[in-house]
């Protein structure tokens, strides 16, 4: 029994340990997304200047400087608002898009 407790606790204390540690990751990653996001305001301010008359350039820069909200596919209620015909109707076009490759 003394034992069996022995590696209970071992395994809360491994548990506590992972916790502190993803709670230090998460700040971690929030103080660089902080830091990345001064940068593209920056650069940001220096793109602008510089193309300002160059709306093609403008536009690249827009699309460049946005940040998914997640990485990995977007949510399906996400992408189409909700609604199912909108998923359902973009289907042949992404075979469409697969046959032409």
């Amino acid at each position: 029994m003394i034992a069996a407790a022995d590696a209970v606790q071992v395994s809360l204390n491994r548990r506590a340990a992972l916790n502190a540690e993803r709670a230090g990751a998460t700040a971690r990653a929030q103080e660089a997304i902080a830091d990345g996001r001064a940068l593209v305001r920056t650069i940001g301010s220096v793109v602008k200047r510089t193309a300002y008359r160059n709306p093609g350039l403008m536009a690249e820069w827009r699309s460049a400087q946005r940040v998914k909200k997640k990485p990995g596919p977007v949510d399906r209620d996400e992408a189409t608002g909700g609604g199912a015909m909108a998923a359902t109707s973009a289907v042949p076009i992404v075979q469409e898009m697969k046959a032409a490759a």
